[in-house]
């Protein structure tokens, strides 16, 4: 498998789980856990691998500065999700919007 294709199934697997958490359905204090690990793995493949490779391209170089804001961003959307009570309804609600994709 190249790295396209994993970082697109990587994609695909952090849209699956957003909706299982968003469902309700099952324990999401298991399934937040299994998205935050994909999502670390994945921005360390992208933040060491991929971003380095394509990033000094002048066609690339600006979607690439943005990748790494949105990753910032991205793990301060999870510390804040992981410290919040899962339990309750509005969990998810308005903290993940603009980021699953």
């Amino acid at each position: 498998m190249d790295a396209i294709t994993l970082l697109k199934n990587d994609h695909r697997q952090v849209e699956k789980l957003f909706k299982e958490i968003e469902k309700g359905d099952g324990n999401r204090e298991k399934l937040f856990k299994e998205l935050k690990d994909e999502l670390d793995v994945h921005a360390q493949i992208e933040e060491q691998l991929f971003y380095p490779a394509v990033r000094d391209a002048k066609q690339t170089h600006e979607i690439v500065l943005e990748s790494f804001e949105e990753h910032k961003q991205v793990k301060m959307v999870l510390m804040d999700l992981e410290k919040a009570d899962k339990n309750t309804e509005h969990w998810l609600a308005g903290r993940a919007s603009g980021w699953k994709r």
